[in-house]
């Protein structure tokens, strides 16, 4: 297809009836800026997850993160990991297919139980959900069993550290989602440019992992307290 005429109000028009008409779209692929027919995985995988997964979740967003990470010990040295990404782009693959949009929200007690939250059951229970721009579901629909059970597994033996982390009413949103602020200018003990100002941890936007996030609280640590 010419690119120029998928761009026209004209076509805008055509597929906006269609889809009121109940047509479900498959968009072409945009390639060297020329709208091509997609390719036959794409076909297939986007055939599946309206015949064989329904749209469960319709309206959600997720963001999926995938690829190595990149720790830096300072600027020239950095320690990372061989990850192909592959899992995030099989959870992303999976997130499509029960039409998500935004984060899934359930009840830990409703994810033991295999079934899905919904607002009804969420609203009965003593915690209140702080973001409400989520989709109530259920989160193994998206996320592989084995981190599912990692999750459960976590959450069973945080609960002896905080009594009461395993409630059934605790709320689960998932994928995980992070927001990475500017990198902070700090000297070597993490202090800004305004003095007896110190950032640690992601808040430095030097960190992705829990290893260097402690290490910066080190520093800063030992920064604060050296002038005592």
């Amino acid at each position: 297809m010419n690119i120029r005429l998928m761009k026209t109000p004209q076509y805008d028009r055509a597929i906006k009836i269609l889809r009121e008409e109940g047509v479900f779209i498959i968009p072409p692929k945009i390639e060297e800026d020329k709208a091509k027919y997609p390719p036959i995985e794409d076909l297939t995988h986007r055939i599946d997850a309206l015949i064989n997964r329904g749209r469960d979740l319709e309206g959600a967003r997720v963001l999926v993160t995938a690829g190595a990470t990149v720790e830096h010990i300072d600027p020239v040295r950095v320690i990372t990991n061989p990850s192909s990404g592959l899992m995030g782009i099989l959870v992303a693959r999976m997130a499509t297919k029960v039409g998500v949009g935004r984060p899934i929200i359930q009840r830990l007690g409703d994810l033991e139980r295999g079934r899905r939250s919904t607002w009804e059951r969420i609203s009965r229970s003593t915690i209140a959900p702080t973001l409400r721009d989520s989709t109530p579901g259920d989160i193994s629909l998206v996320l592989p069993h084995r981190v599912v059970s990692n999750i459960l597994e976590a959450i069973s033996r945080l609960d002896v550290i905080y009594p009461g982390l395993a409630s059934p009413q605790t709320l689960i949103y998932a994928p995980e989602i992070k927001y990475y602020g500017v990198v902070v200018e700090v000297g070597k003990n993490m202090e800004t440019s305004v003095e007896g100002i110190y950032v640690a941890s992601d808040g430095a936007g030097l960190s992705r992992g829990i290893n260097i996030a402690a290490t910066t609280g080190v520093l800063a640590a030992r920064g604060i307290v050296s002038p005592l």
